[in-house]
């Protein structure tokens, strides 16, 4: 990926450290919150958008920070998405 969007694109290991939560939990939520459009690049490795890392932001501050159960957690984003 040598185009400007892959500059915005950050890895699995990028995200997990932002959030200081380790990679098996954004894997989780990948699978949880199906909503969450992450991309392969070509070694497979997952990539995230700005838009994802925002998404995630919501999941880590809701369910880490605020201990919002996931069943709420997914309605909160369900209604992110509508509004968008």
């Amino acid at each position: 990926m040598k185009d400007d969007n892959a500059k915005n694109l950050l890895t699995i290991d990028q995200v997990s450290a932002m959030f200081g939560v380790d990679v098996w939990t954004i894997r989780l939520w990948i699978n949880r919150f199906k909503i969450l459009g992450s991309r392969l690049d070509k070694n497979d490795d997952i990539l995230f958008t700005p838009e994802d890392v925002k998404r995630i932001e919501s999941i880590f501050r809701l369910t880490k920070k605020k201990g919002t159960s996931l069943q709420d957690v997914r309605t909160h984003l369900e209604e992110m998405e509508e509004n968008e």
